[in-house]
């Protein structure tokens, strides 16, 4: 009885707390959004009263929302336990280098800070969020980071029983993506796939530093953050190429800019695990929501701009 109150306990706070780190996280993105414009439009007039640098303390200001934002939805991500007990669908096992990490789960912090919303998500969170429509996302998580990154969901193991916990996640598996890279654990990966899965299992996906080393590069090719193509197989393990390739912007979204690309591309992928494919969603998300940004923007400073002059002033 003691053991479940301090549970439930324990549960109250940590809701508190993501809560209070995303509340944090907007409140500060959102005034460092209105610090830069502000800066920006009226920078003659406050030059004499505003030091030079006052535009990186706002760059900082909401370089730590963005931070704070993140750390709340990364301590809000559920286990790996959890998810496949809510969803019952086989699973897509998401292996890669664990270094690759540093890459697929690098933000724009920068870029998020000055304008916002725009290109929030990372890498790895758009490649889930279409891979979430054939079953829950899952990989093993790196040995010692203090909270999972955003995309797919960590199970952590010890290092003795890595082998046989990737073995059972195979055998189980709707699908196996593999991040082709450098690593002696990856090439073991790689070998118990084509011993384990069914050619239609399996999919590569090919980092942009390795297209030059895996295939020419084709016409009209683009990069979807580090991710250059897929390869996916067909019955007797015949290899197909996927080219991403540029789509309307209309289907975008300020969130997720990348994920329409990856959804169009990966057609065949679902169409040969036989799960319903449907093409992004037209959506004016994203020019609405940035025309939306900047009437606030514009509003909020033509009434603050004459209090904010008089109080220098004086």
């Amino acid at each position: 009885m003691q053991y479940s109150y301090c549970k439930i306990l324990k549960s109250v706070f940590v809701v508190i707390l993501i809560s209070m780190l995303k509340i944090f996280g907007v409140v500060l993105l959102f005034v460092g959004f209105m610090a830069t414009v502000t800066l920006l439009i009226f920078r003659e007039p406050l030059r004499q009263f505003v030091p030079f640098y006052s535009i990186y303390l706002v760059w900082l200001l909401s370089f730590l929302g963005a931070k704070l934002f993140n750390y709340g939805r990364r301590l809000g991500i559920p286990s790996a336990a959890d998810v496949l007990l809510r969803d019952q669908r086989r699973p897509i096992i998401y292996l890669r280098p664990f270094k690759e990490d540093r890459i697929t789960s690098k933000r724009p912090e920068l870029v998020t800070a000055i304008f916002g919303w725009v290109g929030l998500a990372t890498e790895e969170e758009q490649l889930a969020y279409v891979m979430n429509d054939i079953g829950p996302f899952i990989t093993i998580g790196r040995p010692g980071e203090l909270l999972p990154q955003l995309g797919a969901v960590r199970i952590y193991v010890n290092h003795d029983e890595w082998q046989d916990k990737v073995t059972q996640m195979m055998h189980n598996a709707r699908a196996v993506i593999i991040r082709l890279g450098q690593s002696d654990s990856l090439k073991w990966e790689i070998e118990k796939a084509f011993e384990i899965l069914q050619p239609e299992q399996l999919l590569y996906l090919v980092s942009e530093n390795e297209m030059d080393n895996f295939r020419l590069r084709e016409p009209n090719h683009i990069s979807v953050g580090m991710i250059g193509g897929f390869q996916y197989f067909s019955k007797e393990w015949e290899p197909h190429w996927i080219n991403l390739k540029e789509i309307d912007m209309d289907r975008r979204t300020c969130i997720r800019t990348k994920a329409p690309v990856l959804k169009m591309a990966l057609r065949p992928v679902f169409e040969q695990l036989s799960v319903p494919w449907n093409p992004p969603p037209i959506t004016l998300l994203n020019p609405v929501a940035v025309s939306i940004m900047t009437l606030i923007a514009y509003i909020v400073i033509m009434i603050a701009s004459p209090y904010i002059l008089s109080y220098l002033k004086n």
